[in-house]
């Protein structure tokens, strides 16, 4: 049986491996860059799906909050450090900050997953999905928006695209509905229901946020939804939220088109 000493060193081993394969990965991606010289999305999207795999692990690495809380605060500034050191930035730095839009969401992705774990009490279930979500669905959507949208939409922070909207809502569809249907024991019915929920909350939240902060309220608030509707008896409200969240979405991105009109009537 290990002393209090020996356990206290292998979580710290294992949270020195987790930064260690996220920088791995980063070095991975830096060299695939100056080789192949990607569009910058690609590369991106790349380290979000990588660093998105790596935190699906920790309920299965960690039985208590603080070392990926403590995991969190450290990637995120270690990501804020290459962002911010020059010669850091021209190499490292290159995977996520050459795309020509603004945005914190590398360092907000580490915070997201450590919030998320927090809420979730480590509940594997309830987190993975949430990870999931903002790792799949976040990537498809933003690749499928990047080189196929041509329907735009213009948001808080410049545009969206309706196509990389809806991939994003039907991976999170399935993100939600696979989990759930595969660990039972609720009915058809009620998983996609809950996955319907869910999905166009994470989606109104991922078409609204700006400066990369999707990648923090996508896991927390899907997280605390999927708590919710998981419960033996939901509230009405909780199924009602993203509708209820919807109607002023729809308001700000109709409203500059109708006012557009409007001027020109």
């Amino acid at each position: 049986m290990m002393t209090s000493a020996q356990e206290m060193l292998v979580i710290l081993a294992k949270i020195l491996l987790t930064l260690g394969a996220v920088l791995g990965w980063m070095w991975v991606l830096a060299g695939y860059q100056r080789r192949r010289q990607p569009h910058p999305e690609w590369v991106r999207k790349g380290m979000h799906l990588g660093g998105g795999l790596i935190a699906l692990a920790m309920p299965w690495l960690f039985d208590e909050r603080w070392p990926v809380m403590v995991l969190g605060v450290l990637a995120a500034a270690g990501l804020g450090l290459v962002r911010s050191v020059r010669v850091l930035r021209e190499g490292l730095g290159s995977v996520t900050g050459s795309v020509a839009r603004k945005t914190w969401g590398e360092i907000w992705f580490p915070l997201g997953a450590a919030a998320t774990y927090g809420i979730s009490a480590g509940d594997p279930l309830v987190y993975s999905i949430a990870i999931l979500i903002l790792t799949l669905a976040d990537a498809g959507a933003g690749l499928v928006g990047t080189f196929y949208g041509t329907r735009r939409y213009r948001v808080f922070q410049g545009e969206k695209s309706v196509e990389g909207s809806l991939t994003f809502f039907l991976l999170a569809l399935l993100c939600v509905d696979l989990p759930l249907w595969l660990a039972g024991p609720m009915g058809g019915a009620s998983v996609l229901a809950v996955a319907l929920s869910v999905a166009l909350l994470a989606t109104l939240l991922d078409a609204v946020s700006w400066w990369g902060l999707d990648n923090l309220l996508i896991p927390v608030c899907s997280c605390l939804l999927l708590q919710h509707l998981l419960t033996p008896e939901p509230s009405a409200w909780a199924m009602l939220l993203p509708g209820l969240l919807a109607l002023p979405v729809l308001a700000l991105v109709l409203w500059p088109r109708l006012a557009a009109r409007a001027r020109m009537g």
